[in-house]
């Protein structure tokens, strides 16, 4: 999409905010992607002077990426200031409305923004997705419909996942010199690729998602109030800052969101919640970088 708008004359610049996590980093990533020299001056308003002068000269798309990952602060100063430039449009990337939604209201009134939800994937579209995969990777023999639909089936709406799973079940299958795939090599194909997508998220969690996730596992079905208290106790013992309750509360939900923590309504008991660590309340995750922490 950039790339045809640099086509048309439209300046573009995408930020990963995982990456540029404040304002400041944010327009420095600008300046790199638009390769505008600032020199060595370091002070924010030149630069967003100087932006504001680039967006009046050209119009100007900005796309940041995993908004949700900016702290509050930040993020609330990064939206509001980008919001000002004239002749600038915005797209913000987030895994959940709650990186708009914890916005201040003055952040929130000036952005307005458009919607739009990635959904995930319908089986049958992930099962098309495959099918026209295998058609062009492997030999009509060595798989079938059956095969598709399992995998499609139980890649829960992730078509990277779905992928990755049709090519290592492939790869067990010509490593055995077997013929076809088989429900074994789909079941090890699935079990790997998840793993994969949550050895990156762990990889890409900032301190205070991996002192929060590192809790729960090491106390399954705690409660989110103790969480909560052991979280600051931690933070404080590590040299962090402790982040406000809201905060806390947005991270224990990208946590939940992308499948790292499950959190479940205890029964009989108002407003008590318990988090595992898994998909299920009663899986474990682990992968390298925990080794290393």
């Amino acid at each position: 999409m950039l790339a045809q708008l640099e086509e048309q004359g439209i300046r573009t610049a995408y930020v990963n905010c995982w990456s540029s996590q404040t304002f400041y980093g944010v327009l420095d990533t600008i300046f790199q992607e638009l390769r505008a020299l600032v020199g060595e001056q370091r002070d924010v308003a030149f630069k967003f002077e100087r932006l504001g002068r680039l967006a009046r000269e050209r119009p100007l798309v900005l796309v940041l990426d995993e908004v949700d990952q900016m702290f509050l602060k930040e993020r609330n100063a990064t939206l509001y200031n980008l919001s000002r430039l004239d002749h600038a449009g915005l797209v913000c990337l987030s895994q959940t409305r709650e990186a708009y939604l914890s916005l201040d209201s003055r952040v929130r009134s000036r952005l307005q923004p458009r919607f739009l939800e990635f959904r995930a994937y319908p089986a049958e579209l992930l099962v098309s997705i495959l099918q026209e995969r295998a058609g062009e990777a492997l030999s009509p023999e060595a798989w079938c419909q059956a095969d598709l639909e399992k995998i499609a089936g139980a890649a829960g709406g992730d078509a990277r996942i779905a992928i990755q799973t049709l090519r290592t079940a492939a790869y067990l299958a010509e490593k055995g010199r077997i013929p076809q795939i088989r429900l074994a090599d789909i079941e090890e194909g699935l079990r790997k690729s998840s793993k994969l997508r949550r050895n990156y998220l762990l990889r890409n969690l900032s301190e205070h998602h991996r002192l929060m996730y590192r809790l729960v596992k090491d106390s399954p079905g705690i409660l989110t109030g103790e969480l909560w208290k052991r979280y600051r106790g931690q933070a404080k013992e590590r040299g962090l800052r402790p982040r406000k309750r809201r905060t806390f509360n947005h991270y224990k939900q990208y946590l939940v969101t992308n499948g790292l923590l499950t959190e479940r309504q205890l029964k009989g008991r108002a407003n008590q919640r318990a988090l595992w660590v898994g998909d299920d309340g009663k899986g474990e995750t682990t992968d390298e970088s925990e080794k290393s922490e």
